[in-house]
């Protein structure tokens, strides 16, 4: 009876399962092996289900949380590749078109701003779009264990029903051994085996309702977990996006008003428009909310 996956439950789950089956395999009386069987193959379907329930939860979490952080690295990426590439294409433009005459060093120093808050900006972009990736798998990792630890309490409770029937069983074979040799006569032999024997199918009847009861509480559980741990990570991760949101618009700010100083301070002023510092306006407003 092998019930338990080597992620569900654990090693005594598993063997307590294992010697339960070696139970229903010794009993000779047709009606109440058929009851063991049926109670064995209920516990053996339900924690089944559970482990599929659960790992499909795990799974839909987990997509959920790195498909979060992938969209806040792409975002973060897009940023960075933007603000290098306009920044390098302005330092090249302060550089290029240089005024015979006019102070050459003031440009180059103006360039050489711009190019060095750019890198600073893009680290920080950086680290900051991990944290906050980071944050979304830290949700993710707690919901998850959540999730487990709903999992492995229905797999206890249903490998703790199957106890309960061995040791009903156990029982059973203890009287029946008893009752065979206390008594000459076989109708009385006959009539306390039976008695015997319809005790215990009714003990396993009862046992296999407590494991339908059991699978639907479960299930229930799974579910309110499963909600629970999908809302944290997408509220998390919607926490995320927008941090990571205001980063960037805080980053195209600083990188517009560094960029707009040093054309300002090293270009004429009837040079400026060639550098277009409206379009830059422009791709670098703020875009996210506050």
């Amino acid at each position: 009876m092998n019930c338990l996956s080597p992620s569900l439950g654990s090693p005594d789950t598993g063997r307590s399962l294992e010697t339960f089956h070696d139970f229903v395999d010794r009993q000779k009386q047709p009606q109440l092996r058929g009851a063991a069987e049926r109670l064995a193959a209920d516990v053996e379907a339900a924690i089944g289900e559970i482990g599929r329930r659960s790992e499909a939860i795990l799974a839909t979490v987990n997509a959920q949380a790195l498909g979060a952080g992938v969209r806040i690295k792409d975002q973060t990426a897009a940023c960075i590749d933007n603000i290098r590439n306009e920044t390098t294409t302005t330092a090249g433009r302060l550089l290029r078109n240089i005024r015979p005459g006019t102070d050459e060093k003031s440009a180059a120093r103006a360039a050489g701003r711009i190019l060095e808050n750019a890198s600073k900006l893009s680290a920080e972009l950086q680290e900051k779009a991990e944290a906050a990736a980071a944050s979304i798998i830290r949700e993710m990792e707690a919901t998850s264990h959540d999730v487990r630890q709903v999992r492995d309490e229905a797999v206890r409770g249903l490998a703790e029903l199957a106890e309960d029937a061995m040791l009903k069983l156990a029982e059973t074979e203890e009287r029946t051994r008893a009752a065979e040799g206390a008594w000459e006569t076989a109708p009385t032999v006959e009539d306390a085996l039976k008695s015997i024997t319809a005790e215990a199918i009714k003990a396993l009847a009862e046992a296999t309702e407590k494991v339908a009861r059991a699978a639907c509480d479960a299930a229930a559980r799974l579910n309110d977990a499963t909600d629970r741990a999908i809302a944290a990570v997408r509220q998390t991760a919607d926490a995320a996006m927008q941090t990571i949101g205001r980063v960037i618009d805080d980053a195209n700010a600083r990188i517009l008003g560094v960029t707009e100083e040093a054309v300002t301070a090293a270009v004429p002023r009837e040079d400026i428009d060639h550098f277009n510092l409206a379009a830059l306006k422009e791709k670098w407003r703020p875009r996210n909310p506050r």
